[in-house]
């Protein structure tokens, strides 16, 4: 059973080609957060950038024969990390306002 482990996180954690993939989802996050409004490419990449690249970094230099639960939970800490990180930057953020909802809709 143990066999079919390196293939199977191959094709869902590793393979760029594959668009369920996790190395294909994050090479599409960096391509759209490069192109998000409020980006000059004249400075230093923010840390959402950062932090995908690190991502994909990590991903590329993996293997699936080695991939373990540690590598794992980095990813989960990675991708909440860029999940508060676009969320801080870009929607506001404060308390929460009570909207003047009519009763029915």
């Amino acid at each position: 059973m143990m066999e079919a482990r390196g293939p199977v996180l191959d094709l869902v954690l590793l393979d760029p080609e594959n668009p369920r993939s996790l190395a294909f989802q994050v090479q599409r996050m960096a391509d759209h957060l490069r192109v998000l409004p409020g980006r000059n490419p004249d400075e230093p990449p923010p840390l959402s950038e950062r932090i995908v690249a690190r991502m994909h970094a990590d991903l590329i230099a993996s293997s699936a024969e080695s991939f373990d639960l540690e590598d794992f939970d980095a990813l989960e800490q990675d991708l909440m990390l860029l999940s508060d990180e676009i969320a801080a930057h870009y929607f506001i953020q404060g308390p929460s306002v009570d909207a003047d909802w009519p009763a029915q809709l």
